[in-house]
């Protein structure tokens, strides 16, 4: 891990959650509830479903554009498990790496089975707003489909001083990798 990193890294690692993924946590005045499914289309031979799937549990669910991982897992070479605090890098301006919002958030769900591939995180106390969100990748009847849920609201000044902006943020995040994922459909089942 580069030095700067590991300082934010150790910073979050030490910050207590927010949020429980069973009894939430304290919601501010406005809430954010997301759902979205989403239709990956047909894959008969499972291998979108495969690489998504990998892709979720290795921390690389979002396009390290959007949004990079930094952890532990990656130290250790390994996939994510429930307890893992992950380090969230989202740069501000595509491609600036060091204009970067940070944030720490907790693995509470990380499965993958032969159909369904789940992987979720809450907030703690190293993150801008709180919450819970939550990827569940379903693969049926020779087609993949991937449901998103996430409840979130603001818990810095700084979330809500830039709300528009923070919250574009969240939701240009979650589109991106549902761009990747589509592309992904498209290269792979060509």
């Amino acid at each position: 891990m580069e030095p700067r990193v590991a300082k934010r890294w150790e910073r979050g690692r030490a910050a207590p959650l927010t949020w429980d993924p069973i009894d939430g946590g304290k919601k501010s005045r406005l809430v954010y509830r997301d759902r979205e499914v989403v239709d990956l289309g047909r894959d008969p031979a499972k291998v979108l479903f495969n690489e998504i799937a990998n892709r979720m549990m290795s921390g690389n669910y979002y396009p390290v554009e959007v949004i990079k991982f930094h952890g532990a897992f990656r130290d250790e070479n390994r996939s994510l498990q429930p307890g893992d605090r992950v380090l969230q890098q989202a740069p501000l301006i595509p491609k600036v790496s060091w204009m970067s919002a940070w944030s720490t958030v907790e693995i509470f769900l990380a499965e993958r089975g032969e159909n369904v591939c789940r992987y979720g995180y809450v907030t703690t106390a190293d993150h801008h707003g709180q919450g819970i969100w939550q990827s569940e990748l379903i693969w049926e009847e020779g087609s993949v489909r991937l449901v998103v849920t996430g409840i979130s609201s603001p818990r810095s000044l700084l979330f809500w001083c830039f709300l528009p902006v923070a919250r574009h943020y969240q939701v240009r995040a979650w589109r991106q990798a549902e761009k990747h994922f589509h592309r992904l459909a498209r290269n792979l089942t060509t």
